[in-house]
């Protein structure tokens, strides 16, 4: 029961923040969208930008996110999932993965993806 409260309230952070970083640009979002997809996860795929940097210049701006699909997580191969979806060999590319928590906010959300639109901006070749 609290997990269905939940996933109504994930589904409409997640899509918030789908909608943002999809204004951007480089980025495509992986996986289904709607009921299909995960309320908690949010997976893209932004080009022209170096994945470490990505991942480095989001440490730096406190925002915690991973790399490929969570069955590789801790990996740096690509993930199989991620080539299914032929996201890879495309050039420079990262992919990343952020997952809602229970405590994740609303405004949190949108300075997520304000966050990541200046680092894109400032990685992007």
């Amino acid at each position: 029961e609290a997990r269905q409260k939940y996933a109504g309230e994930f589904s409409n952070l997640r899509d918030n923040l789908i909608t943002e970083l999809l204004k951007l640009p480089g980025i495509e979002l992986n996986g289904p969208t709607g009921e299909s997809r995960t309320p908690d996860n949010v997976s893209i795929t932004i080009n022209n930008v170096d994945q470490d940097s990505l991942m480095t210049a989001l440490d730096l701006a406190g925002i915690s996110a991973s790399t490929g699909s969570a069955c590789v997580s801790g990996s740096s191969e690509p993930s199989h999932v991620i080539e299914a979806l032929g996201k890879v060999n495309k050039g420079e590319s990262a992919t990343l993965r952020l997952t809602l928590g229970r405590n994740t906010t609303m405004a949190e959300t949108k300075q997520t993806s304000k966050s990541i639109a200046l680092i894109i901006k400032n990685l992007s070749k």
